[in-house]
C-alpha cells in the first residue's frame, strides 16, 4: 500500500480569508471562476498556491501552470475521534486544457485507472463514468478504494474510499479529489454529495 500524506491524519486550522466569499463556508477564486462550499463543521486548510496571486501579471504563466497544476488551490477537511481512520478530505486542482472528445475522455480515464493500479497494489475501481455533468460541464467520475500506510514505522494502515471528479470547462479542467475512511461510521456520503452540488464554474467566452 502507498504511504499516506499527513493531511489524511492531521486536521489544520488555516487562515484562508482572502479567498472566502461572504459565506464563511464558501471558497471562491475569481481568477479561475471557481466556487465550492464545505460542510459547516469542516475546516479549510492552507492551499498550496493561489492562481490569482501567481498568474495575474506573471511574465511566465506557462511555467507557473506547469509547476503548480498538480497542487491544490483549495482544501478542506472534516474530523472524527479515531486516529486510525482517514479524515474526510476535499481538495481541488486546476490545469489548462481543452474539452476532450468522448474517446479522449475515455482514454484519460483508462490511463488514470492504470496509473493508480500501479501505485496502489490493492487499488479497486468501484465506479467509473466519463459522461457526467457537473456545474454545467462534462465531467469524469472515478470512485475507488485502496490502502495507505503511515507512521514512522509504517505501523498505521488506512483503508481509503476515494472519489475523483474531473470537470472539463473550456480552457481549464478542475479535478476534485474526495477521500475518506472506507468505514461509513467515519464519514457522511451526503457531505460529499452536497460539496459536489455546490460547485460553480463561470462560463468563459
Amino acid at each position: 500500500p502507498r504511504r499516506a500524506v499527513d493531511s489524511l491524519r492531521s486536521p489544520l486550522t488555516p487562515d484562508v480569508r482572502r479567498f472566502m466569499a461572504a459565506d464563511p463556508n464558501r471558497f471562491s477564486d475569481a481568477f479561475l471562476g471557481f466556487s465550492i462550499s464545505k460542510p459547516s463543521l469542516w475546516r479549510f486548510m492552507p492551499p498550496a498556491w493561489s492562481p490569482a496571486a501567481m498568474l495575474t501579471n506573471s511574465a511566465e504563466p506557462d511555467s507557473i501552470w506547469r509547476l503548480h497544476a498538480p497542487k491544490p488551490f483549495v482544501c478542506f477537511m472534516g474530523s472524527h475521534a479515531s486516529a486510525t481512520e482517514a479524515f474526510p478530505t476535499v481538495q481541488v486542482t486546476a490545469r489548462r486544457s481543452r474539452v476532450p472528445t468522448s474517446a479522449e475522455a475515455d482514454a484519460l480515464q483508462e490511463q488514470t485507472i492504470a496509473f493508480l493500479g500501479e501505485q496502489c497494489p490493492d487499488f479497486d475501481v468501484l465506479e467509473s463514468s466519463t459522461s457526467n455533468i457537473v456545474a454545467g460541464f462534462r465531467a469524469s467520475l472515478l470512485r475507488s478504494r485502496y490502502s495507505l500506510v503511515a507512521g514512522e514505522d509504517d505501523e498505521l494502515l488506512f483503508s481509503v474510499l476515494a472519489r475523483s471528479i474531473v470537470i472539463f470547462s473550456p480552457g481549464v479542467s478542475f479535478t476534485i479529489g474526495m477521500s475518506s475512511s472506507e468505514d461509513p461510521a467515519y464519514f457522511d456520503e451526503g457531505d460529499f454529495d452536497r460539496v459536489l452540488a455546490s460547485v460553480s464554474i463561470a462560463k468563459r467566452v
